[in-house]
């Protein structure tokens, strides 16, 4: 199902032009609890912090520093394209009971591969993936010196100012 194909002219996100205050009251919450509750991006941000030591290949042989960086880059992208997804549902919604269904869905989606990780963990899946993921949690490596990452002391601000900004831009698309 295409939510945009159905758009009016000139309303290209399909937002409800006539809603009323609980809808958009909704719709504000919704978004801004979607901000609070995407770690993805904070954590891609806070992970750039921490230094690749090449050493870690000794343990490690097919450890990468491109796949180091292609991993970070790929959750903090996922973390994007979890909001956006987010957006169009709340936005497109008159209905406050559809928004949280939507808004749950997606946040569902969002975390399975922490919630795969976590069953993993405690041992509920097949006994290689146990291993592995003790592996994974046994790893540790270095915090980088003097980081400033975008004008940021360190990267977690980063991540806030990054969640800020898309709060403003739903702000303005959502009101505009």
């Amino acid at each position: 199902y295409n939510l945009l194909a159905d758009a009016p002219r000139g309303n290209f996100l399909n937002v409800p032009a006539v809603t009323d205050p609980e809808v958009i009251a909704s719709q504000a919450f919704a978004l801004l609890v979607t901000l609070i509750v995407n770690r993805d991006i904070t954590n891609s941000l806070d992970l750039f912090q921490v230094a690749y030591e090449p050493d870690i290949q000794q343990k490690y042989p097919h450890a990468k520093k491109w796949k180091w960086f292609l991993g970070h880059a790929l959750r903090f992208l996922e973390g994007l394209l979890n909001m956006m997804v987010s957006f169009l549902f709340i936005v497109e919604n008159s209905d406050v009971l559809e928004i949280f269904l939507d808004f749950t869905a997606v946040q569902f989606v969002s975390e399975l591969d922490d919630i795969g990780f976590f069953i993993a963990d405690r041992g509920l899946l097949p006994f290689d993936l146990t291993n592995v993921t003790k592996h994974v949690k046994g790893v540790r490596m270095k915090f980088k010196q003097n980081i400033r990452f975008v004008g940021s002391s360190n990267a977690s601000a980063s991540g806030k100012k990054v969640k800020t900004g898309f709060f403003c831009l739903y702000a303005l698309l959502l009101y505009s």
